[in-house]
């Protein structure tokens, strides 16, 4: 059985970079964000939500969303085959699809409506300032996720990330990332959502062919969120995320401490994919080392025995270094 994800109450932004953030273990911060209006309107009704999310949404584009039939009780994944995906995408304004949601709320044969990561600034850029984030300075703003019953599969962010629960009830069980393994990861160039998930499913997991996995199971971590609460995910952190009403809402928040420069390391992993993993053995312990020293190394210490101006790509990245290592990034891939 998953323990229970620590929750703490009244956290500030200073507590929360001097605490919790240093500690990379996740945290339910309970009733960080129980003053959002869009919170106090979900106490009155989940219409009360839909309506101001309407009221908000100013520019009436279409959104993405992933419909998913009744058969699949809401568990976004692959076929059997792996050649594709169970849901269909399509696109609807943000009214419509609320008003979907809404008549499918107390449906038992419900169609999975899912709308995800919708930057808030394009769709109701008055959201950010009438619904502030007391713990962050900054991050690439909130994003919210509009759906129903959804089982979305076991995966991790490559960044920090702070889940505050607007509408319904969700549950979290989350995995720390030494889980790698243990989690059965799908394809990482192929998934439901971007990034890989577990191939195992939590709510029924098969441990014949997974056995593994009951070594993640005894150091998984749950947690439960009504409106108002929030959770900070570290870094890397696999979470399985259920939602278990008919409507349901959420807003995140995503950020990484490396800047506004940095590069997806998912780039470098593709790149690695494609000009490392088939090379000889002897090649790739060659290359091993090399990465160890330029990438998973202490880079200060590995170019202490050249000039500080001159350890270009092997000290701290300035400006000019980043540019140029693009450039040949961009060369090669054009080559």
């Amino acid at each position: 059985m998953s323990r229970e994800v620590k929750q703490i109450e009244g956290v500030d932004r200073a507590r929360f970079e001097a605490d919790i953030l240093p500690a990379r273990q996740p945290v339910v911060l309970k009733g960080l964000v129980r003053d959002w209006p869009a919170v106090q309107a979900a106490r009155q009704s989940n219409a009360a939500v839909a309506a101001l999310f309407k009221q908000m949404d100013i520019s009436g584009k279409p959104v993405n969303i992933s419909v998913l039939p009744p058969v699949h009780k809401g568990n976004f994944f692959y076929n059997d085959d792996l050649s594709g995906y169970n849901f269909m995408v399509d696109q609807t304004p943000v009214s419509a699809l609320l008003d979907r949601l809404l008549e499918n709320e107390t449906r038992e044969d419900f169609v999975t409506i899912y709308a995800q990561s919708l930057i808030l600034a394009d769709y109701m850029p008055a959201f950010e300032a009438d619904h502030p984030l007391p713990v962050l300075t900054s991050s690439t703003g909130p994003r919210l996720w509009l759906g129903n019953r959804v089982c979305t599969r076991t995966h991790f962010d490559p960044a920090h990330n702070i889940a505050c629960a607007v509408a319904g009830k969700r549950r979290f069980t989350l995995f720390p990332p030494e889980q790698f393994d243990n989690l059965y990861p799908g394809p990482f160039d192929f998934a439901p959502g971007g990034v890989p998930v577990s191939m195992v499913a939590l709510e029924n997991p098969d441990l014949d062919r997974y056995p593994l996995f009951a070594r993640a199971l005894e150091v998984a971590q749950q947690a439960d969120l009504e409106p108002g609460d929030a959770l900070y995910i570290p870094y890397g952190w696999w979470h399985n995320v259920q939602s278990q009403t008919g409507f349901n809402a959420l807003v995140n928040y995503w950020w990484n401490e490396a800047g506004v420069d940095w590069v997806p390391p998912n780039i470098a992993l593709f790149a690695s994919i494609l000009a490392l993993r088939d090379l000889p053995p002897d090649q790739k312990h060659i290359w091993k080392h090399v990465m160890d020293r330029y990438v998973f190394g202490d880079s200060e210490a590995a170019a202490a025995h050249l000039p500080e101006r001159g350890r270009h790509g092997f000290g701290k990245l300035l400006p000019a270094v980043r540019a140029r290592l693009k450039g040949f990034i961009r060369t090669a891939m054009g080559s």
